[in-house]
């Protein structure tokens, strides 16, 4: 008698089972998709609470470009404008649209050499 009060018993929690899975599993799914986009929003750089000012591995995002290539346009004086404070560099993010508006900036001349 104990054998056929324990089959369906066993069935029920087999399919408690499947559908528990199933809501953990788009759990899993969800909270995936979440730690994606909190991993790239960490690795986007660092970006000022009111949004004005933002650091190199932002801007090398925002424009698009190498954080080197900013670097190294930054030493030659291309690129856009960038602000030093305690020995951080900081891009104002209303110039990095205008450096992505109109392009790249001047690059010096022959002449200017």
């Amino acid at each position: 008698m104990e054998d056929k009060q324990k089959k369906p018993v066993r069935r029920l929690k087999k399919q408690f089972r499947g559908n528990e899975l199933a809501i953990c599993r788009r759990q899993i799914m969800k909270l995936k998709s979440e730690i994606a986009e909190l991993k790239e929003q960490i690795s986007g750089g660092w970006i000022s609470p009111d949004g004005q000012y933002c650091d190199t591995k932002y801007a090398a995002r925002m424009v698009n470009k190498r954080e080197q290539t900013l670097r190294n346009l930054r030493s030659t004086g291309g690129g856009p404008k960038a602000y030093s404070k305690s020995g951080s560099i900081y891009y104002d993010v209303a110039d990095l649209h205008d450096y992505i508006r109109d392009g790249k900036t001047t690059w010096p001349s022959e002449e200017d050499k």
